[in-house]
């Protein structure tokens, strides 16, 4: 280096070997700088100074030009200190928002929003594009389509004083932003495919610029957008590439600055994010939407099943009440005539006539408790309470002096909502059926329990059975093995259905057991009196079934 050549305003090339002439030319006629750059730092000025005869002066000559620079950028320096300050109180606001948010435009909106504001990074329009169907396509932006509109926007926000918190709050203006610039956003559409330029800038998962000079074979988006350089955003969620954010300066056609890139890439990372969370949550709202349209749909075929075996059973069950009905008035009718003919009485037909006349007495009542079952009046009873009395009534009546009852009841109550008629009705044909698979007599055992939140109740008899061939027809209106109307089980099944219970007919070596599930109301308190536990009760006697009590069980029919 010459004599004291950091006092010179300019230097040649070559004059200063610590200046690189390609990289650092503008150092050769720029002293501020090079004096603060290169010159402090050069061991041939501190030479110069030991050297020479007022170091003292030559240092103070030195200080000024020093300190000038250092005044020139304190301003500047303090501006870019409070507008930082403004960013990160921005970005706070904005990171909080999005984080807690589920809703995808609103998330948009607030990254959009921060990316132009004039407290939030300052950028004059912001694009993003999101992963659809194999394709990048635009979704939304937000900023002016020309400096004219530019103007007027911005001249609208500095008159108000809008914040980024104020935006924020102006999700209508947004809306407005997306249908003036979706022309443009209908036209920002890339493959998802390795060959296209785009989506290989977008796999270095960094945040980068495009230009004409760097990026040549995107200058048709950069003709679009009618700006000079652009500022993509990757939003890459693991290994799933979700999207993009475009940035540009269309209207101050400011550069983007390497250190603004690269603190880019935090952002980035957050708003991915928060837009991969939106998506799960908007596609999980679609399949719960979905769900609950195909629940409604089974729901309405149900009531349609529904109605239809209703009207297949109302159908079936005319047809064999005419067949059933016709049979004992025709017999009735033929032995009258007879007897009408004859001139003279015979006990025998006497006989007949009555025993079609209980025929029919049975069919309607039979009916009537089928009809019964259909609507029942609900209450809540402990349910050991209720099978104890029905067991004594029906005990009551079917006494024939040689079938024993025996009931089992668990400690505690078992609380459930019932019709206690229905119940009723149950034990009924229930007992009653297995009286007539042990027409020798026997013992009947009952039993009642609770097992998990159901309460079951069984009836065992060691009669005849029932084969596994004729499970399945049952408990169907009208079927019969004894000749008899065929109604007992399938009003048993209408019951337990109407209480959303369960009927299982089982067949053992010898005899067959019933057993009957009925939710439990836990922790409804108990609104009948009675006792609890074990208990144990039998009867004999010679007593046929009786309809003389008002309360006394309806009859049962055919078991089928």
């Amino acid at each position: 280096m010459g004599d004291k050549c950091w006092l010179k305003a300019f230097l040649e090339e070559g004059e200063c070997p610590n200046i690189d002439p390609e990289k650092e030319a503008h150092l050769l006629h720029d002293q501020r700088a090079r004096m603060k750059a290169k010159c402090l730092e050069c061991p041939k000025l501190m030479m110069d100074l030991v050297s020479c005869e007022a170091p003292h002066k030559m240092a103070m000559e030195l200080l000024p030009r020093v300190l000038e620079e250092d005044q020139t950028r304190a301003p500047f320096l303090r501006e870019r200190l409070e507008r930082g300050q403004k960013r990160l109180k921005a970005l706070s606001e904005v990171a909080a928002l999005i984080r807690d948010s589920t809703d995808l435009d609103e998330i948009i909106h607030s990254v959009l929003t921060y990316l132009t504001a004039g407290d939030g990074l300052g950028y004059n329009r912001a694009w993003i594009l999101l992963e659809e169907e194999g394709f990048l396509r635009g979704y939304w932006a937000i900023g002016p389509k020309d400096p004219q509109e530019a103007m007027e926007i911005w001249g609208c926000i500095n008159s108000e004083h809008c914040s980024v918190h104020d935006l924020l709050k102006r999700k209508g203006a947004l809306y407005r932003d997306r249908e003036r610039l979706r022309p443009l956003l209908e036209k920002l559409v890339f493959p998802l495919d390795d060959r296209e330029p785009m989506v290989r800038l977008l796999n270095v998962r960094k945040a980068f610029t495009v230009e004409r000079d760097s990026c040549p074979e995107l200058a048709s988006l950069l003709d679009l957008l009618k700006v000079r350089d652009l500022l993509v955003l990757p939003l890459w969620s693991g290994d799933r590439l979700l999207g993009c954010i475009l940035v540009d300066n269309v209207v101050s056609a400011e550069p983007f600055h390497s250190v603004d890139v690269r603190a880019m890439d935090t952002f980035a990372a957050q708003a991915a994010q928060a837009v991969e969370r939106a998506g799960l949550y908007r596609r999980l709202e679609m399949k719960v939407r979905e769900l609950e349209r195909c629940s409604e749909e089974m729901r309405c075929q149900h009531d349609s099943l529904t109605k239809l075996e209703k009207m297949r059973v109302v159908g079936t069950i005319t047809s064999k009440m005419a067949h059933e009905i016709r049979n004992p008035l025709t017999a009735i009718g033929g032995l009258a005539k007879y007897l009408l003919k004859a001139g003279k009485s015979d006990e025998g037909i006497f006989q007949a006539i009555v025993e079609e006349a209980t025929r029919l007495e049975d069919l309607i009542g039979d009916l009537i408790s089928y009809a019964d079952s259909i609507c029942p009046s609900k209450t809540l009873l402990d349910l050991g309470t209720v099978v104890r009395k029905a067991l004594e009534e029906v005990e009551e009546i079917l006494r024939n002096g040689e079938h024993m009852f025996h009931l089992f009841l668990e400690g505690g109550p078992l609380m459930v909502l019932v019709d206690p008629k229905h119940i009723r009705i149950l034990l009924w044909n229930l007992l009653k059926n297995a009286m007539e698979a042990m027409p020798h007599g026997g013992e009947i055992r009952v039993s009642l329990q609770r097992e998990g939140e159901e309460a079951l109740l069984t009836v065992e008899d060691h009669g005849e059975g029932i084969s596994r061939e004729m499970l399945d027809k049952v408990t169907l209106p009208f079927f019969s093995t004894k000749g008899g109307t065929g109604m007992g089980l399938p009003i048993c099944k209408n019951i337990i259905c109407e209480y959303g219970g369960r009927l299982e007919i089982q067949p053992l070596q010898e005899g067959t057991l019933v057993k009957v599930w009925l939710l439990l109301q836990e922790g409804a308190k108990k609104e009948v009196d009675g006792e609890s536990g074990g208990s144990e009760g039998h009867g004999q006697g010679d007593g046929g079934p009786s309809r003389e009590k008002e309360e006394g069980p309806p009859h049962q029919g055919d078991p089928g």
